[in-house]
């Protein structure tokens, strides 16, 4: 029977449409999976641009800019002592006490005055007219805002300055300043002496202020306050000290924390340590530049008034602080910077960072960071020599004054000057350390401690937490994959394989609250058991034949052999175990003399903290194991089954075939499951965070625990303020491991793709 005509148009016209239907398809399907592709790369370009967006301000140049006063440069002279300036804290004004004995306030950056005053005791009445107490030194703390002035007597004024600000709403204004004045101690002086020169150090309290004094006579007077009174009448009382042995030719003066340093016109600085109700004792004389001296001609403390920061007359700069010894405390220069252009003629401190400017007397100015080790900006502003400086808190505004007096107003714009190369992947000899060192503690509660970022004990941590977890997960996740791909039996395989990869899912947040409050215990008390039972494991492993050839009943299907075999196995090793623990401290007493705390730390210098690398590498292994399983038994997979077949009909035992055949076909599949899993582990963040000690310190031991980038980030990064050092070295730890996560994958990829041809080109 014919078919009509209109039948096939019929079929034909639906046979088109099905065609067009399933090519409209494909190009959806096309455009959906590049558009999904293209997303993803630019997903992940676009997080490397934020981390990288955060970081880069870290690594900006700074730069000292001058500020448009708009008056002449008769204008510009200072009626006050150069020494004695102080900037309120929003750099907004500036005071400083006159030859006169006149304080006055003045703006910035016009240097107009703003309020003058005398200064005055408190005792002295508002209607009487004390003379005016003329000065010959002076000089002012910048972190204690007081400061000491000398008269022609010899009679030191000891001065407190406070500005008076109002608050409205969001604005700011200013009151009024006002100086407190204190007539302190008479410095017992020969008739044609005066006091030239002097530096302070504040107390707590304006009277517990010491300030050394340098004669025109070369003669050094240490003044100090001592406790005097009772509970309720406590008071305290100065003491005037002349030191001695006196230093030949004082060229520079410094008073730190219990010391007092006396730089000479030979090179050395003497150090003398401040006794309490006795004149200071001189503890030794140190000659920064042995090879070559020469004068040391400006001298200052740093912040935290532990560290100092040295200059000499050929444009030398150096810091140098106590290092402590096995014959105590010696005077030490830690770092050098880079020579400047002339004799350094002053040298002043940052107030919130351990930063300072050198001025020399050639007009060349430069910007320096302690810690950092780095000479961040250096440049000749004038022809003429600079005599002395003044740095707002914030870093923002820098007045500096020439030897004509006249003052020059700038701009300093560095926000993150402690952070170099070689502070954050270098040793760095920190304040109050014997040697340079891998530091990272970011915080502390006092304002004058020293940060340090270095961000090695991050990546060792990093690292470290790595390598125990894939030398647990590795072993474990390629033999399990190598023995289900080969070895069992398919329905055994199908119903094992979901239960071990639904271990991947697991929070990584119980295993770690697991790890670090239960096994991390009992892992201290059972440590030489469990150290002996690793051995026991691979013994049981090995004997696991035996035990399987002794069973007595055997069932008949291969499935059901299979299940017998695992249960077996694993009630074998768990009676090894068992036996181990049974043997725990008999086991301690044979190996490790009763008690293996004393013996690690006696043999190796391994001292065994509770929640340490071993429990953690245990934990982080028990997550990477599913990966690294999965992957390498679907790469054992993808062998063709004839290859493995053909093996086995030419007499090629399953090892053989494993060995020869299944290793080699699927060797690209297991790099990328251990390179995988080394990317899994090294991203683990809750896990080291509740399972281990979470201190960053360099130490090999496995007993030791540390901290690891993704931690860090954890614990520190919600509490960093935006924008500070702090937040943006987090963020540039975060670019590290993201930036490691990416190398680590496509190396993975690259071997994967190597072998992968090797192989099939033979």
């Amino acid at each position: 029977m014919a078919v009509p005509w209109e039948v096939w148009a019929r079929i034909g016209r639906q046979w088109r449409d099905y065609r067009l239907r399933r090519q409209w398809a494909d190009a959806v399907a096309r455009v959906a999976i590049r558009t999904g592709g293209l997303l993803v790369i630019v997903a992940i370009l676009g997080v490397a641009f934020v981390l990288l967006a955060e970081s880069w301000p870290l690594f900006r140049s700074p730069a000292l800019q001058p500020v448009a006063v708009g008056v002449s440069p008769e204008q510009a002279f200072l009626p006050v002592l150069a020494t004695t300036l102080l900037m309120d804290d929003y750099g907004e004004t500036l005071m400083g006490i006159a030859p006169d004995g006149q304080w006055h306030l003045l703006a910035w950056p016009s240097l107009r005055r703003l309020q003058t005053g005398v200064l005055m005791p408190p005792t002295e009445k508002v209607d009487s007219t004390p003379p005016t107490p003329s000065v010959t030194a002076g000089w002012a703390d910048p972190w204690g805002r007081r400061g000491a002035v000398a008269r022609p007597s010899g009679q030191i004024w000891l001065w407190e300055a406070t500005w008076n600000w109002q608050y409205e709403g969001d604005r700011r204004t200013l009151a009024g300043l006002s100086v407190q004045a204190l007539p302190w101690v008479q410095v017992p002086l020969a008739p044609d002496e005066a006091v030239t020169r002097l530096t302070v150090l504040a107390g707590e309290r304006l009277e517990q202020t010491q300030v050394a004094a340098l004669t025109s006579r070369g003669r050094l007077f240490l003044v100090v306050s001592q406790r005097a009174g009772g509970l309720f009448d406590e008071k305290w009382v100065p003491a005037v000290w002349e030191v001695q042995p006196r230093p030949p030719q004082m060229t520079a003066l410094a008073i730190a924390q219990g010391y007092l340093y006396v730089g000479t016109s030979e090179g050395d600085v003497w150090v003398y340590e401040l006794q309490e109700a006795a004149p200071p004792v001189r503890r030794e004389a140190v000659r920064l530049y042995p090879e070559d001296p020469a004068p040391v001609t400006a001298m200052t403390t740093l912040l935290g008034r532990f560290a100092l920061a040295i200059g000499d007359a050929r444009g030398r700069v150096c810091v140098a602080f106590p290092v402590r010894r096995d014959e105590g405390w010696q005077f030490t220069r830690v770092r050098d910077f880079r020579p400047q252009d002339g004799a350094i003629r002053s040298i002043v401190p940052a107030q919130w960072t351990r930063g300072f400017l050198t001025l020399t007397d050639r007009g060349t100015v430069a910007w320096h960071h302690s810690t950092a080790g780095t000479t961040r900006w250096s440049a000749r502003l004038a022809p003429t020599a600079w005599s002395h400086a003044v740095i707002a808190r914030d870093m923002g505004n820098v007045l500096l004054v020439d030897a004509a007096g006249r003052g020059h107003a700038y701009r300093l714009r560095d926000p993150h000057p402690e952070v170099s190369l070689r502070a954050l992947f270098g040793r760095v000899w920190y304040e109050g350390y014997d040697r340079p060192q891998f530091i990272w503690q970011s915080s502390s509660g006092s304002q004058e401690f020293e940060p340090k970022y270095s961000l090695v004990p991050l990546i060792f941590g990093t690292l470290k937490g790595t390598f125990y977890a894939l030398i647990f997960a590795v072993p474990l996740g390629l033999l399990g994959a190598l023995y289900m791909g080969q070895f069992m039996h398919p329905t055994v395989r199908a119903q094992l394989k979901p239960l071990i990869e639904l271990m991947a899912g697991l929070p990584s947040v119980v295993l770690g609250f697991v790890a670090g409050l239960w096994l991390a215990p009992r892992a201290e008390t059972w440590f030489p058991a469990l150290l002996v039972w690793h051995g026991a494991f691979l013994l049981g492993g090995l004997t696991s034949p035996l035990v399987w050839r002794l069973w007595p009943w055997k069932p008949q299907e291969r499935s059901r052999q299979d299940r017998l075999k695992l249960v077996l196995v694993a009630l074998w090793l768990t009676a090894l175990f068992l036996t181990c623990l049974a043997f725990n401290r008999a086991i301690e007493q044979v190996f490790f003399g009763g008690n293996y705390h004393r013996w690690f730390q006696e043999r190796w210098g391994w001292a065994y903290e509770q929640r340490n690398a071993l429990v953690v590498g245990f934990a982080m292994g028990y997550t990477v194991v599913p990966i690294i399983f999965s992957i390498a038994e679907e790469a054992i997979a993808t062998v063709p089954r004839d290859w493995i077949a053909g093996a086995l009909a030419l007499g090629a035992t399953p090892w053989q075939t494993l060995r020869s055949i299944v290793i080699p076909a699927s060797l690209s599949g297991i790099v990328s499951a251990v390179m995988v899993g080394f990317g899994r582990a090294v991203g683990e963040t809750m896990i080291v965070l509740m399972a281990t000690g979470n201190t960053p310190v360099l130490d090999p031991s496995p007993f030791v625990g540390f901290r690891t980038i993704s931690a860090n980030l954890a614990v520190e990064l919600p509490e960093a303020a935006v924008g500070d050092t702090h937040y943006r070295v987090l963020f540039l730890s975060a670019l590290l491991l993201f930036g490691f996560t990416i190398v680590v994958n496509t190396v993975a990829e690259l071997l994967r793709e190597r072998v992968r041809r090797r192989y099939y080109q033979r």
